[in-house]
């Protein structure tokens, strides 16, 4: 099993996956018609609503995406986050999920928050948040929390990603510099606009979700 074969096992486990896009479904009401850009997804979320918006999802990686699980509305593409090769104003919303996290610099979180609200009327952008405890990409409590020269000592020996998949030192160093979680506050900074909606766990923030309707 490697960490990604895990991630998806504990989505099907905890249906964390399915009861989010249940909330995206009752917040903003998307319908057949409308046309949604999913920004660094798959087609695993849309797979948990009822109905089938025309989705395209854009990744870095497209062209060496597994197909399956592709509909006949939905549309792969290559592109960036923080320059999407859209028109002005293209799509109903645009959807994110644990996503902006992953872009190394606040400078990218903003073209990223930049591109979104460009290209779409309404957003939804999803990420887990920095005072959680327990770290959720790396399957671990609390190391993200430590300063930058402990992470690199410590994620390839302690923590549920480095075991499993066995990095080199440089792809530790990368995914440290990669790795952004974000506050509530820098929700709140990013997405002035928005209206920030906090999911818990145990009492504890677990995830943030900005959105517009």
């Amino acid at each position: 099993m490697n960490i990604h074969t895990l991630y998806s096992f504990l989505f099907r486990v905890t249906g964390t996956r399915r009861k989010r896009m249940k909330l995206f479904d009752d917040i903003m009401g998307p319908d057949a018609d409308h046309r949604i850009v999913d920004i660094g997804g798959t087609p695993y979320n849309w797979q948990q609503l009822d109905i089938e918006p025309h989705v395209t999802l854009i990744n870095k990686n497209a062209p060496s995406q597994d197909p399956q699980g592709l509909r006949s509305d939905m549309e792969l593409v290559e592109g960036d986050a923080t320059g999407l090769p859209f028109e002005d104003g293209e799509f109903d919303i645009a959807f994110s999920n644990s996503v902006i996290e992953h872009l190394y610099t606040r400078d990218n979180q903003v073209r990223f928050v930049t591109e979104a609200n460009r290209v779409a009327k309404r957003i939804w952008i999803q990420t887990p948040a920095r005072e959680f405890f327990l770290e959720p990409h790396l399957i671990t409590p609390f190391v993200h929390w430590l300063p930058d020269t402990a992470k690199r000592r410590l994620y390839r020996n302690l923590t549920v990603w480095g075991l499993m998949n066995r990095p080199s030192a440089e792809q530790v160093d990368d995914l440290v510099d990669e790795l952004q979680l974000l506050r509530r506050s820098d929700m709140e900074a990013l997405f002035p606009d928005c209206e920030i909606l906090v999911e818990r766990w145990l009492g504890m923030p677990k995830s943030y979700i900005a959105y517009r309707r």
